[in-house]
C-alpha cells in the first residue's frame, strides 16, 4: 500500500512538472522587475508573467531580450507605421498620438524648477534610431519606449527592436500578493 502511494505520489509530480516545463517554454515567461524595468502598472520587485502571442497589440508592456538580456518596455509602433517624437508628442503615421501612461511622470520631470524647458522625451526618427533613409519600420519591427524616458535602455539605444526578440506581452502579477492578478497598464 504505501509502495503504491509512493508510486503514484511520484507519478504525479513527474506529471504535474512536464505540465510546468510545456506551459513554460510554449505560454509564458516569468520576469522578476525590477527598478530599471519600472513602468505604469509595474513595480520594482514584482514577478510577472509576460505570455507569448503571435499579435503584439500597440501600448502592450512586452518583456523582450536583446544581447541575452530581458528589458520591459511599451509598444509604441509596429511594422509599417511612422513614428516621430518632436518636442514631447509622439506622432505616429503623421498624428498626434496620447500617451495617458507617461502623464504624471512627465508632469513631475517638468514641474521640477531645473527641469524646466527641457523635454521628458527626447527628439527622434525612425530614420535617426536606424541611422537610414527608412522611416517606416519593416514587416517584423517593433519601436518599445520606456515609460520612464529617462530611461535609455530602449529602442532609443538598442534600435528597433525584432519580433523574435519579444518573449511575450506581460499581462499577469504572481507577487506580491496583495495586487495578485491581471495588470492594468493604462
Amino acid at each position: 500500500m504505501v509502495r503504491r502511494d509512493l508510486f503514484r505520489n511520484v507519478f504525479i509530480t513527474c506529471i504535474l512538472v512536464v505540465i510546468f516545463v510545456l506551459l513554460r517554454l510554449f505560454w509564458f515567461t516569468p520576469h522578476h522587475v525590477t527598478e530599471k524595468d519600472v513602468q505604469k502598472g509595474l513595480e520594482a520587485a514584482d514577478y510577472v508573467l509576460a505570455f507569448h502571442q503571435n499579435e503584439i497589440p500597440n501600448e502592450s508592456i512586452v518583456l523582450y531580450e536583446v544581447d541575452q538580456k530581458e528589458y520591459v518596455g511599451r509598444v509604441i509602433a509596429q511594422g509599417g507605421e511612422r513614428a516621430v517624437y518632436m518636442d514631447d508628442v509622439l506622432y505616429v503615421n503623421h498624428e498626434v498620438k496620447d500617451e495617458p501612461y507617461i502623464r504624471s511622470m512627465k508632469n513631475t520631470y517638468q514641474g521640477k524648477t531645473s527641469n524646466t524647458g527641457n523635454l521628458f522625451t527626447e527628439d527622434f526618427t525612425i530614420e535617426s534610431l536606424t541611422q537610414s533613409k527608412q522611416g517606416v519600420l519593416g514587416q517584423e519591427e517593433f519601436l518599445i519606449l520606456n515609460d520612464n524616458r529617462l530611461n535609455h535602455e530602449d529602442s532609443r539605444q538598442f534600435g528597433l527592436v525584432q519580433k523574435d526578440q519579444i518573449k511575450g506581452i506581460i499581462t499577469f502579477r504572481l507577487t506580491p500578493l496583495g495586487r495578485f492578478g491581471f495588470i492594468d497598464v493604462e
